[in-house]
């Protein structure tokens, strides 16, 4: 096998995984876990564990959010520790986790672990604390508390100049939630 065929063999493994990477990024989108589940697994099973950390970190979390809508907080927590291995941070870690948390409907540790980080240094982890901490405020309930958090998310998420898909939905379903407290 030629070196060129070497590099175009290499160029089409990562356009694979990119394509897993997004499928799964789209099915989590539309909530569709089932499918998410598959892709990320499928893009689990085909990435190198040295070569592909990005992707890797990512899918695991992926997998996280997936297990905790499931209410699979074991494994859940699992992906998690695997993200930390890798070198995903503390914000990370727990912004994860408490998200995990959220979509399995534990309301109360995802307000516990979404609260333990005091200082960010990353604005995306930090949205997603405060994401966490807000609907899941909602959802028992304190609405009024609840509304300072989707106030700051809106606030802070403002100055991101590349929103996605998940930032401008969260945006939009926030804005109407402080239009009806």
């Amino acid at each position: 096998i030629t070196n060129q065929s070497r590099a175009l063999l290499n160029i089409e493994k990562n356009v694979y995984k990119q394509i897993y990477l997004d499928l799964a990024r789209l099915y989590l989108y539309y909530e569709n876990y089932e499918d998410a589940k598959k892709s990320a697994i499928i893009l689990l099973n085909s990435i190198n564990q040295k070569t592909d950390q990005n992707i890797l970190v990512t899918t695991h979390l992926y997998l996280a959010y997936i297990d905790g809508k499931d209410k699979n907080f074991a494994s859940a927590t699992a992906h998690m520790e695997e993200v930390k291995k890798i070198g995903g941070s503390m914000e990370l870690f727990n912004c994860g986790l408490a998200y995990a948390y959220f979509l399995g409907e534990d309301y109360k540790m995802a307000l516990e672990l979404a609260r333990t980080i005091k200082n960010f240094e990353d604005r995306s982890r930090q949205l997603l604390c405060i994401r966490v901490i807000g609907e899941s405020l909602y959802a028992i309930g304190d609405k009024n508390n609840a509304k300072k958090y989707f106030e700051e998310y809106i606030e802070l998420s403002e100055s991101i100049g590349n929103r996605n898909s998940f930032l401008i939905r969260n945006r939009e379903k926030f804005k109407k939630y402080l239009e009806e407290i």
